[in-house]
């Protein structure tokens, strides 16, 4: 692979995550769970929302898969209002439909 090709995907990978990161819909998601505001930097924001995350997300909290009780009651429902938010969030990341890979 050339250089140029190499730094231009480099480039386009870069910008991805950012517009990723700075997306409105990740402002959102994080305003379901208590922080109306997240940190402007990039990196600040990574760990923000990685700490979330690891609050509110991560179900397994170090289990093995099949250890988890997924009857847990923070689970919500499928139509409900948190349901329908995370999911039009997903989708306007771009993380609902089938894509193609740009390279």
């Amino acid at each position: 692979m050339s250089e140029f090709i190499k730094q231009t995907n480099e480039t386009i990978a870069k910008q991805n995550l950012e517009a990723f990161i700075q997306s409105p819909a990740l402002d959102r998601l994080a305003e379901m769970y208590g922080n109306n505001s997240l940190p402007e930097t990039t990196a600040e924001r990574i760990e923000a929302l990685s700490k979330i995350a690891e609050n509110y997300w991560d179900f397994r909290k170090g289990a093995e898969r099949q250890e988890v009780d997924w009857s847990n009651e923070q689970l919500d429902q499928e139509g409900s209002e948190q349901w329908n938010a995370i999911f039009t969030a997903a989708d306007e990341l771009g993380l609902v439909k089938d894509s193609e890979p740009y390279l």
